[in-house]
């Protein structure tokens, strides 16, 4: 599934949304698919903590030993610029996904983590959901650090294929 999202054909642009949290690493240390990725392929993450992109809580950080292991340039991956504020974060992001739209752009496959706590792309509450309205990325606060900038909704309604990989018992499940 996901070769066939980084080495599909076509002329227009393609993205893979891939998740946050904890399942990029366990995506990393799964058996690598072994492709040619295409020249159009971008990559989005669901969401981002606003950490240093070398914390090990980012989403960046976890997921760049596959990216890399695979062949995706740093250039195609469009990961949130936590060194902005919150709000300035996501609206940088939004503005990328909309330019990517605009360009022909098509997200062939997102892959989200579901949790045991129920959440996906760091959409919590009904809050998340009213702030996000409007937009192709959202600031999502949190109570307890850090924040977040998330996908919305509106951005998911353009994927063609959705897949949640769950975890339970601590193992990942698709």
């Amino acid at each position: 599934m996901l070769a066939d999202a980084l080495t599909a054909p076509g002329e227009s642009p393609q993205a893979v949304v891939i998740p946050g949290g904890s399942t990029p690493n366990r995506c990393s240390t799964r058996r690598r698919p072994r492709v040619i990725v295409s020249p159009r392929v971008h990559i989005f993450y669901s969401d981002e903590r606003m950490v240093p992109p070398d914390s090990p809580q980012s989403n960046y950080r976890l997921s760049r030993p596959l990216l890399d292991a695979i062949g995706v340039p740093p250039g195609r991956v469009h990961r949130v610029q936590t060194h902005l504020g919150l709000a300035e974060a996501a609206e940088a992001l939004g503005a990328e996904i909309e330019a990517f739209f605009r360009a022909g752009g098509v997200i062939t496959l997102a892959l989200l983590g579901l949790g045991a706590d129920g959440h996906t792309a760091s959409l919590f509450t009904e809050s998340d959901l009213q702030r996000a309205e409007g937009r192709w990325a959202s600031p999502t606060p949190r109570p307890e650090p850090p924040d977040r900038v998330t996908l919305t909704p509106q951005t998911f309604s353009r994927t063609q294929r959705i897949v949640f990989l769950t975890a339970t018992a601590g193992r990942l499940h698709d």
